[in-house]
């Protein structure tokens, strides 16, 4: 395992883990002093003993793939599956999460980064061998890594200006296959160290449509719209009010949205806001879909509900439903799609 730090602490620093590709760290300057914003281990943790993929990427296939099957014309292949567990969860219990990814380039200074954003940037790499937890292909996939200056469409909700980061993914194959990349941090703005959850963080969502799912999170292939459901975010509501309903899991909000707009093309996906601290952030992505996951099955040494996450994904058993975007690759083709988180703050209650 090895650590990169991206930025700066005099506005946003960013500390990376070549194990599972991770965010480790995420500190915000704010008027009040640096705030660290997503959650983290404070020491080496082996991968066989975080069950809650804190920060990293996840794949080959985030999400659920139902009963660990995928089916294609006449081939089926079985995919591994956590002990205990019906379904393939993140690319199955030794997924690449769990791997140590191989640094392909690192800038630590935005003057040498070659990037037309400014950034500094890391660049990480894994291969995976045909028949990696019974996908089938060989996959290479890389994951880069930047620090962005100021937001552009993003509001500005006060001093200093608007500072980010952001994710690309990409992955070529050598048989067609199946991929979904996506990064699991978990986000408090009011500060992990303040010891609080999300509940009373306000959310909203660029997302008019969910993708109904049963009690193990398992698609029923439908798309509907959030109207009247526990998933309608479109106007900024508490994240504690959507819980408090009683119509959720266990595990609060966890589940897929429908981001509005044209998958492929960088839109506005989720805005997050503490008036507690001042500190709003906001998602963009070029991704069809988003999992909001408020952290409600996080133990020890987490809190329930310490974080929030917003995956930014193709749809959970897509290649099972015809109706749902492609999920398979082919050779000769690129998997390539970016997210952005992008973080403004204000000295007082946001507005």
């Amino acid at each position: 395992m090895t650590v990169f730090s991206l930025g700066s602490d005099e506005s946003l620093a960013i500390d990376l883990d070549t194990r599972g590709a991770g965010i480790r760290s995420l500190r915000l300057r704010t008027p009040a002093g640096l705030i660290e914003l997503c959650l983290g281990y404070p020491g080496p943790v082996a991968p066989d003993i975080d069950p809650f993929y804190v920060g990293t990427l996840v794949g080959r296939y985030a999400g659920r793939i139902a009963h660990g099957r995928l089916r294609r014309a006449e081939n089926h292949w079985l995919l591994a599956k956590a002990e205990g567990e019906r379904h393939c969860l993140h690319g199955g219990p030794q997924g690449f999460s769990s791997r140590v990814w191989q640094v392909k380039e690192y800038t630590p200074s935005g003057a040498e980064s070659g990037s037309s954003r400014g950034g500094s940037r890391l660049l990480l790499g894994l291969h995976s061998p045909d028949g990696d937890q019974g996908f089938p292909g060989a996959l290479d996939a890389l994951v880069l890594f930047e620090t962005l200056g100021g937001a552009a469409g993003a509001p500005s909700v006060g001093d200093p200006p608007d500072v980010g980061f952001a994710y690309e993914v990409r992955a070529r194959c050598d048989a067609p296959t199946v991929v979904n990349l996506s990064s699991h941090v978990y986000f408090n703005l009011e500060g992990v160290n303040a010891g609080t959850t999300v509940c009373e963080h306000e959310l909203r969502l660029h997302a008019a449509a969910y993708t109904p799912c049963d009690a193990e999170g398992i698609p029923s292939g439908v798309i509907a719209p959030v109207t009247g459901t526990p998933f309608d975010f479109r106007e900024w509501r508490r994240v504690g009010e959507a819980i408090g309903e009683g119509r959720l899991r266990p595990s609060g909000l966890d589940q897929n949205l429908i981001i509005d707009g044209t998958p492929g093309k960088m839109r506005p996906a989720a805005m997050l806001r503490s008036r507690a601290s001042g500190v709003q952030m906001t998602v963009a992505t070029t991704q069809p879909g988003m999992q909001v996951y408020s952290g409600g099955y996080l133990g020890s040494p987490f809190k329930k509900f310490a974080g929030i996450c917003f995956e930014t994904q193709n749809f959970p058993d897509a290649p099972n439903h015809p109706a749902f975007p492609n999920a398979w690759l082919h050779p000769g083709e690129v998997y390539r799609h970016r997210t952005e988180f992008h973080f403004a703050c204000s000295s007082g209650t946001v507005s």
